[in-house]
């Protein structure tokens, strides 16, 4: 069990988590609690960027004005540990995000991050296994927030 603790004797690391509203994006990608999202973004990002973004998404859904985020509360709370050191998994998860363009920091102590995710750009397609890239080119090409394929 990770425990928070309840003292502090440095700033407290917390973030402010707020939408990134593309409307280009928007209008064609797909949520990041999407199959689309976990089937061809999870091997790009990996599963501690995937969860993150789908876990910042949950709470987004829940605070649609933005939230205050504990980044040690997060990081327990998606089973990575600590995150005061440099190569922590949680910084880098969001490092990742934002590398990969999920995810930006508008300003100090502030993270903005995207309800809904583009398409898997074409030279990262051509990174993916076989077998996805062949489930990738039949995949239907929808609006977000459509019905899935295969339910």
């Amino acid at each position: 069990m990770c425990k928070v603790p309840s003292k502090v004797v440095s700033p407290p690391s917390e973030f402010q988590v707020s939408a990134w509203v593309d409307p280009v994006v928007d209008a064609r990608g797909h949520p990041a609690d999407s199959p689309y999202v976990e089937i061809f973004w999870l091997p790009v990002l990996g599963p501690s960027a995937t969860f993150l973004l789908r876990r910042l998404n949950l709470y987004l859904d829940m605070f649609p004005d933005g939230l205050p985020m504990d980044l040690s509360e997060l990081s327990c709370q998606l089973g990575l540990g600590r995150p005061e050191s440099r190569h922590a998994a949680l910084p880098r998860a969001i490092d990742r995000c934002v590398r990969f363009g999920l995810a930006r920091r508008p300003g100090a102590n502030r993270l903005a991050v995207r309800r809904i995710l583009g398409p898997l750009p074409a030279q990262r397609v051509n990174r993916l296994s076989p077998f996805l890239q062949s489930i990738h080119a039949d995949w239907p090409d929808e609006p977000a927030g459509s019905v899935n394929p295969g339910r």
